[in-house]
């Protein structure tokens, strides 16, 4: 049923059409606040900054600020000489883009803006981000929609490095995300996660849901705030933003450490409150959520897949081992097609050989990083990502 479900999406993302950039039409009076939150920095923040200055979007309808975390590079200078506004945070009991989001936001409520839109200080945000970002938010206040949380399609750069098979699956996966994932749930209302770089906040939805995340998975953490608030989270597929990506595995593990170790301790503390929410509310919607949640990686449902096999092949008993063995080579027949609409279908990419034989190399690397998550391994403290 779970393989069905994963699969579902997967074709339901295919056959959606996926929407074009427009021209920004009309007068526009949305005001938006950008915010670049950044630790030590300060070598690659110059990219970011230059390509939110180069917005189409009307340059006096932006404020753009860089917090400073708890920095010791000379961030907040290159920033400043970049023509952007800083704001500095020193506080070294409370660590990571959470805490520094939250005391931003804090920060920010003498500050005059309809959108707050968060890009991560290693990204580029395209020309037209935040235009079809304004389009898509003044089409749901039309609708009756003010409070609402908006996700941009958040890419990976194709950058040149020794290990491209591994940097091509990498890209793959977060193109299925975005296509299998946040591109049919927004079609069809469910609930939707962030991804914690390219977001944006309307100034009601802030009011209605402060922004308190503090965990090391602060944006899947804060999304679920949004929908038991019942904030809605809408992908905006033409909104576009590209972050470096890490090198190698080596550099890749601490970062997938932490995601995998933070949704694991999300999911006991969120599944629970989802669930009860949807039973008080009647809101299946919720429910599904849960449901959603608990399928974040699909890695977990391969493993319980092949260990399911391994005790069919222990104890099988007639008829019903029959049964069992047909309902797994169903569900394998299933995860083998979203493993192909991964491939073939999640973007325009061409697959080399070289990329279709390391796929077994890369699972097994997200095998050990569920494993090492599993047993609470780099669940503690936030740690910044390499590039």
């Amino acid at each position: 049923m779970v393989s069905a479900y994963i699969l579902f999406f997967a074709v339901m993302g295919i056959r959606l059409k996926r929407r074009v950039a427009s021209e920004l039409t009309g007068d526009v009076t949305y005001r938006v606040l950008i915010l670049v939150p950044a630790h030590n920095e300060g070598v690659g923040i110059t990219a970011c900054i230059r390509s939110i200055n180069d917005l189409q979007y009307p340059p006096h309808l932006v404020r753009l600020v860089v917090i400073a975390d708890n920095c010791s590079d000379d961030t907040s200078e290159i920033a400043k000489e970049c023509g952007a506004e800083v704001w500095s945070r020193n506080d070294i009991t409370q660590r990571g883009k959470g805490y520094a989001l939250a005391w931003a936001f804090n920060k920010a409520q003498s500050v005059s803006y309809d959108l707050a839109l968060i890009v991560d200080a290693d990204s580029v945000v395209n020309r037209d981000c935040v235009t079809n970002m304004v389009m898509r938010y003044d089409a749901l206040r039309k609708c009756g929609i003010d409070a609402v949380a908006l996700q941009a399609r958040y890419e990976f750069e194709n950058a040149d490095v020794k290990q491209q098979s591994f940097n091509t699956l990498t890209r793959l996966s977060k193109a299925a995300e975005n296509r299998f994932t946040y591109l049919p749930r927004t079609s069809m209302k469910l609930v939707n996660l962030l991804q914690g770089n390219g977001f944006a906040l309307s100034y009601t939805a802030l009011q209605r849901v402060p922004f308190v995340a503090g965990s090391i998975v602060e944006d899947a953490e804060y999304a679920i705030d949004l929908a038991l608030g019942g904030v809605p989270v809408a992908y905006v597929d033409d909104a576009v933003v590209v972050s470096r990506m890490t090198s190698s595995m080596r550099d890749a593990g601490p970062q997938r450490i932490r995601w995998a170790s933070g949704m694991i301790k999300l999911m006991v503390h969120s599944i629970p409150r989802l669930i009860s929410g949807a039973i008080r509310k009647r809101d299946w919607k919720l429910a599904e959520g849960a449901i959603m949640l608990l399928c974040t990686s699909r890695m977990i449902l391969v493993y319980i897949t092949a260990c399911a096999y391994m005790l069919l092949l222990l104890h099988h008993d007639g008829t019903l081992g029959g049964i069992s063995f047909g309902t797994l080579v169903l569900s394998t027949l299933f995860q083998g097609c979203y493993l192909w609409c991964v491939l073939k279908r999640s973007s325009d990419e061409q697959i080399s050989g070289a990329t279709i034989m390391g796929i077994p190399l890369y699972w097994g690397f997200l095998w050990c990083i569920q494993l090492w998550a599993s047993v609470g391994f780099g669940r503690k403290e936030w740690k910044r990502t390499v590039r």
